[in-house]
């Protein structure tokens, strides 16, 4: 992403107001009517005759599996793998917020074995015996909204014991907690120090227009990811299927969703804020109905947060000092820039995809000539598959959770597949939706056990339809594999 304080001077530049009355911060009334984003509308993007593609790229140390489909394109099917520590790894930040590839190993938390939080323990929350020396990544401490992660090694196995624990690294010491089933608990060994990992920096590529693409290069020559950055609005962006149907680049949008609404009718979603964070200054969200589209709407102070109960949507007042935002006006889709979009040509029924501005362009998608959808990656068995949109099932109509249901957003457009995830990754199903699921109770896996849970708030449930072999393309071609 750009840099922080950049993007906290673009949001405050062209935020609507958050209604803060001088001399109590955090405390919004009557928001003022909120500022055009942008120059807008946007002038269509600058043409291409051969543009750049932007893409993921082998370091020295860092590597990626690729697929050399036929026709020339070349498409990652997974990594980035660690050639040095033997491992796949994944973007995070260290203790200095400096973004490295960690590995990608078992994660575990910091306990204490005193009521001072003085005499620390790794708890690696599961059964699994880990060998001594075995490294554990551990997040201990949330930065706004930038977890820091931490390695570590395992030292010996200790006895169930009664912990104490320090929520997010600071605070006062909590607990005792009895030793917990199914938790084993570790000396803390060595930290592994984060110049151990590949260090990532942000840098913007050259071009014209207002569209253009920055990637995460390692230190080593590699590329982890890429996406787009309005030069216009200093907004890292994303495309996206806009709410007048045309593929723009939305502005990134993160922070905390929380199950409450902004509205007595329990339809927008509310948002809060963490104390002492910058509060985003808009908010993407459905727009109702199908196809699936996307709307970009301005957040506003709210002085009431909703929730469902009982099929009631019921208010409670704000809190003192919580920072609660709803969903304002929306910014009008015009106001984001627009790529062009490219179909290629290759032989078979998938065709791929690109979307571009200026010099350089990404692949998106495939179009699937056969279903007629556009399809993305997902694996199934062995094998990267071209499945349009689908949802994941994570959610059992049954205690031994073996009978799948889909979650869809009420107000989203229901997609027509789900997919099981499963560990292992191989063992990963694809099925199609069918009618809405009635009747409860509802069941999640929790670890090893089938566990009930209640409906999620604002979430439809689907029962799903198993699939003929062959529904979908696999992605095939030739393999060029990291050295594993």
């Amino acid at each position: 992403m750009p840099p922080r304080v950049s993007l906290l001077l673009a949001l405050a530049a062209c935020a609507p107001s958050t209604g803060v009355r001088p001399g109590s911060p955090g405390e919004p009334t009557t928001p003022q009517a909120p500022r055009r984003y942008g120059p807008g509308p946007r002038p269509a993007p600058l043409p291409g005759q051969h543009r750049l593609r932007v893409d993921m790229r082998d370091g020295s140390r860092l590597k990626n599996a690729w697929i050399d489909m036929p026709g020339g394109l070349r498409t990652p099917a997974y990594g980035p793998w660690d050639s040095q520590l033997r491992l796949l790894c994944r973007k995070e930040h260290d203790q200095a917020g400096d973004e490295r590839c960690f590995p990608e190993v078992h994660s575990a938390f910091i306990r204490f074995l005193d009521d001072d939080c003085k005499q620390p323990v790794l708890d690696s929350g599961a059964n699994e015996r880990l060998a001594p020396g075995t490294m554990v990544r551990v997040n201990v401490t949330i930065d706004c909204e930038v977890s820091k992660t931490r390695i570590f090694r395992v030292g010996p196995v200790l006895p169930p014991v009664q912990t104490w624990s320090r929520p997010g690294d600071i605070g006062r010491c909590r607990g005792p907690s009895a030793p917990g089933a199914g938790r084993t608990l570790y000396r803390m060994g060595e930290e592994v120090p984060s110049s151990t990992f590949v260090k990532y920096h942000q840098r913007t590529l050259p071009g014209r227009g207002p569209l253009r693409p920055w990637v995460r290069e390692g230190e080593d020559g590699s590329v982890l990811e890429w996406g787009w950055l309005d030069l216009e609005t200093g907004q890292e962006c994303y495309p996206a299927i806009a709410a007048d149907g045309q593929v723009r680049c939305l502005p990134h949008e993160g922070g905390e969703i929380w199950p409450f609404f902004s509205d007595p009718a329990c339809r927008d979603r509310a948002f809060i804020g963490r104390p002492g964070c910058h509060a985003k200054a808009f908010a993407r969200a459905a727009v109702p109905g199908c196809p699936a589209r996307e709307t970009v709407r301005w957040r506003v102070p709210a002085d009431t947060a909703y929730a469902r109960r009982d099929g009631q949507c019921v208010g409670r007042p704000r809190l003192r000092g919580e920072l609660l935002f709803g969903l304002g006006p929306e910014i009008p889709a015009d106001h984001f820039p627009p790529f062009e979009e490219r179909i290629g040509s290759l032989p078979g029924r998938l065709q791929p995809v690109f979307v571009g501005a200026g010099d350089w362009e990404e692949h998106r998608e495939f179009q699937d000539s056969k279903l007629g959808e556009r399809c993305w990656s997902s694996v199934l068995g062995t094998s990267p598959t071209c499945i349009p949109r689908p949802t994941n099932a994570l959610t059992f109509a049954d205690a031994a959770c073996q009978t799948p249901l889909a979650e869809v957003a009420e107000d989203e457009c229901p997609p027509r597949y789900a997919v099981v995830p499963s560990e292992p990754y191989n063992r990963t199903q694809a099925y199609e939706l069918g009618a809405a699921h009635q009747g409860q109770p509802l069941f999640r896996r929790n670890d090893e056990r089938c566990e009930p849970a209640p409906a999620r708030s604002g979430v439809a449930y689907f029962d799903l339809r198993p699939l003929r072999d062959g529904t979908f393309a696999p992605i095939t071609g030739r393999w060029i594999t990291p050295d594993r």
